[in-house]
């Protein structure tokens, strides 16, 4: 008996069919985070990981997420009993103890989680809790009555900044007021509830609460602990010879203008957009590149030419900065063609009006229904209407009234001839009706002319009143929080007081000093203006300062040169030229390429004064920070080229796939309530991004052994691929940690877990496949190199499903790419396979 036992756990123990049962629950991970783009997240779950079994086509069964994890559980329980326990494998041990324990008590969770949900409107008392999917109740032990329900939004926007619900938890005899916001849950007799979301409740707002029973969520925090303590040891272990400093420095990584007026100070000036207080130097080179695709023009910098359209709107009108680079959108308008492809707000604007019965019927249709140059149109009537609002947006303050008249000065309480503003005229207003209602339209003298032209012109420009795209001035009342508001919001509503005078008069001042190209009454209008902002606001004006120079600087635009010129140095030390100088040359202009990268990234964290990396794009910058350094301290151990060169190319490409998201708006916007989560978020997503980064330094280290030969790569790839199964582990296990503190969950199979997850697998699936002699040395080097692409898979692949909880940020149009860049580097992996194998053959 005791001898078919150790046979059986023999069996279950063998590496192949460990291997095996990773390559099939990485396809289950594909195939069901696929399918939640049509089946939805809840049923693909239940078919493809929460069962044992699904049916493939409708006939033929196979083994679903629960049978292949109880599968790699009772593999690995035999593992460990057949293991000899030494000190020398204490970190493999206790690896395989923590993901032992992570598979039970996955299995666990799966059979004793209850999860529900609970909507309350005021005054509403619920005793229940209803699962969303299958309808089932689960009765509570105590009730939740709901006094009052809190939500704030970023100011000016609809995204939530925080939503909690104050609630009374009766018990018995017993009642007690508790706050449940996101993030910070009410526990209480062995039930957590969670802030879930805002719903509508017959028409009135209610408050979603989740509720959730689960014995055993601690077990997964016990579990993580386990495994990063056992990977750690594990990757001492293997490096405490002769790599340990390399592990330590790795782990270390862990913890033109206006002719007559100066407009620098004009970019430093606040406005709120998009829930934050920006510079206007941000604002204007997001806007312009939605204009023209570029962030300046040949003779302007962004901040002259915003200070062009809001100041003098009919000379901007006349500038050529809307680009159409579709030939046949411009001839859709009637457009001339021209090199370069640049029309102005004029020609465009009366373009698409005269061809409106073209554009109207689109504007009602789905972006899909739409054929590419439809969208286009669309897109360019969307920007056009964004420019005409912004360009009207101070229209209320500038002095384009112009009174000559001697009989009209009274009129207007002047005593010689000026230029008036709307709210100079409006306040007028009854004086100067009078007189137009009196006089002879037909035989009008030239004073009366001149009163006509102001009506017509008081009319047109009071229909800029909706135009609240320009939010420069502060809040002013307490019932207005953090709003900021436009001069014609102010206008619109009525109210006033003497600090909105006075902010009023500098903005009027300023328009004065730029019309008549007044440099000195132009600065004394901007002290005037940062002084009163100081003094009645919240905003920082180191901190706008900052966020201008920071703009200005370019850090990654200036670091991703330094990374291509250190390549540049790189190729050339490596085909010989100049040995003695080049090598420090490149290793000179990669240093300064990571410092000039750092000191951008703790701008962006100082201006943001949020954890470093919390979206997409902030995850791609401080990946292609990470990447660099590491490889720079590897070659200035080396000395050899090999990791200079992969620095440039890695710091390099990152940089570009950067520049192109930071191109899409302003890259520091605010997040949702469940992303201002501070401490869980910050550590998971450091943690998994510093996995990425490992990921790709050792897909390039695979990449050149395939070229070179294992015999001076083969250590370092190990230590690199460790450390990226250390930190990509960890890091989705901490993503579960925070997932069970927003949402009530540990996991749930959202895409982006389980990319993360494919990552994991897929490392683990090389590293065993080695390990047990089932790879070849080369093969597992392949293996290693496509560590790339399904990274690139995991991390920007997913969001193009469009599903998911906690996807940092949907991505469109870059489905091309990911798959040229994957298929790309497949192949390469394969020519240098083959490559490889006849040079050893030879």
């Amino acid at each position: 008996m005791i001898t078919y036992l150790h046979t059986l756990c023999k069996f279950f123990a063998r590496a192949d069919l460990f291997c095996a049962a990773l390559v099939w629950l990485m396809f289950l991970v594909v195939t069901g985070t696929v399918a939640q783009r049509e089946m939805g997240l809840y049923d693909a779950q239940q078919m493809y990981f929460s069962s044992w079994y699904f049916m493939a086509g409708g006939y033929v069964p196979l083994p679903a997420g629960m049978s292949v994890l109880a599968l790699l559980a009772v593999g690995l329980a035999c593992k460990l009993g057949l293991e000899r326990w030494r000190l020398r494998n204490l970190g493999t041990l206790t690896s395989h103890i923590g993901a032992l324990m992570l598979l039970v008590g996955g299995l666990a969770i799966q059979q004793t989680a209850q999860e529900g949900l609970v909507v309350l409107s005021v005054g509403d008392v619920a005793a229940a809790s209803t699962n969303a999917h299958t309808q089932q109740q689960y009765l509570l032990p105590f009730s939740l009555e709901l006094t009052a329900f809190e939500r704030e939004d970023h100011p000016g926007t609809a995204m939530a900044r925080h939503f909690g619900s104050r609630v009374i938890v009766h018990s018995g005899a017993q009642a007690w007021p508790a706050y449940i916001r996101m993030n910070e849950p009410l526990r209480f007799k062995g039930y957590t509830v969670y802030q879930s979301a805002v719903a509508m409740n017959d028409g009135t707002p209610a408050s979603v609460l989740a509720v959730v029973k689960n014995p055993t969520r601690l077990f997964p925090y016990i579990c993580t602990f386990v495994l990063a303590v056992g990977l750690l040891a594990h990757l001492l272990q293997a490096a405490w010879r002769r790599q340990a400093s390399l592990v330590l420095l790795a782990l270390g990584v862990a913890l033109p203008a206006h002719a007559a007026v100066d407009a620098d100070g004009f970019g430093a000036l606040p406005i709120q957009q998009e829930g934050r207080l920006k510079p206007l130097d941000t604002y204007a080179r997001v806007l312009l590149t939605e204009v023209s695709g570029k962030d300046a023009l040949p003779d302007k910098t962004a901040t002259d030419w915003l200070a062009e359209l809001v100041l003098d709107p009919a000379q901007a009108y006349a500038r050529r900065v809307f680009r159409i680079d579709n030939p046949a959108v411009a001839d859709a308008l009637a457009l001339p063609v021209r090199t370069p492809r640049l029309y102005s707000f004029a020609e465009v604007g009366t373009a698409l009006r005269l061809h409106a019965g073209l554009v109207n019927p689109l504007l009602a249709q789905k972006p899909e229904a739409r054929a590419l140059v439809e969208n286009q149109l669309v897109g360019l009537y969307a920007v056009a209407q964004k420019y005409f609002q912004v360009s009207r947006a101070l229209t209320v303050l500038l002095p384009v009234f112009e009174v000559t008249a001697p009989e009209n000065l009274p009129l207007f309480a002047l005593k010689a001839p000026a230029s008036l503003t709307y709210l100079d005229v409006h306040a007028r207003r009854a004086a100067w009706v009078a007189a137009v209602d009196g006089l002879d339209p037909a035989r009008p003298t030239p004073a009366q002319r001149e009163l006509l032209r102001l009506a017509r012109q008081y009319r047109q420009i009071g229909q800029d009143v909706p135009s609240a795209a320009f939010a420069v001035l502060p809040p002013l009342w307490a019932e207005d929080g953090e709003r900021w508001f436009a001069p014609w919001d102010m206008l619109a509503s009525g109210r006033g007081s003497p600090v909105l005078a006075r902010f009023i008069g500098a903005w009027q001042r300023l328009a004065m000093a730029y019309k008549t190209g007044d440099d000195a009454l132009w600065q004394r209008a901007l002290t005037e203006l940062e002084n009163g902002l100081s003094a009645a606001s919240t905003a920082n004006p180191a901190r706008l300062r900052a966020e201008v120079a920071y703009n200005t600087c370019a850090p990654f635009k200036v670091s991703a040169m330094l990374y291509v010129l250190a390549g540049l140095a790189t190729l050339a030390f490596l085909l010989g030229a100049a040995r003695r100088l080049v090598w420090p040359l490149g290793v000179t202009l990669l240093g300064a390429g990571v410092v000039v990268h750092g000191l951008g990234f703790a701008a962006r964290i100082w201006v943001m004064q949020r954890p470093p990396v919390a979206t997409l794009y902030e995850s791609v910058i401080f990946v292609g920070l990470v990447v660099p350094l590491v490889l720079l301290g590897w070659e200035l151990k080396r000395r050899d080229g090999v990791a200079l060169l992969l620095a440039a190319i890695g710091g390099a490409a990152l940089q570009a796939i950067g520049l192109r998201y930071s191109a899409e708006g302003d890259s520091m916007g605010m997040l949702t309530a469940v992303l201002n989560t501070n401490f869980w978020l910050a550590v998971h997503v450091l943690t998994i991004a510093l996995g990425y980064s490992f990921c790709f330094v050792t897909a390039g280290l695979a990449h050149l052994a395939l070229v070179r030969g294992g015999r001076t790569l083969h250590r370092p790839i190990l230590l690199m691929g460790l450390t990226a199964l250390l930190f990509t582990l960890v890091g989705t296990l901490l993503g579960g940690v925070w997932a069970d503190q927003s949402w009530g969950r540990f996991w749930g199979w959202d895409p982006k877990e389980n990319g993360a997850l494919l990552i994991v697998l897929w490392l683990l699936f090389a590293f065993h496949g080695s390990l047990s002699g089932l790879f070849p040395q080369r093969v597992f080097y392949m293996v290693l190199g496509l560590t790339a692409p399904v990274v690139a898979l995991a991390w920007f692949g997913v969001n193009l499903l469009g599903v998911g909880l906690h996807s940092y940020g949907f991505t469109t149009g870059a489905a091309l790419k990911l798959a040229a860049f994957c298929l790309g580097d497949m192949l390469l992996l394969a020519v240098l396979y083959r490559a490889g194998g006849k040079r050893h053959a030879l």
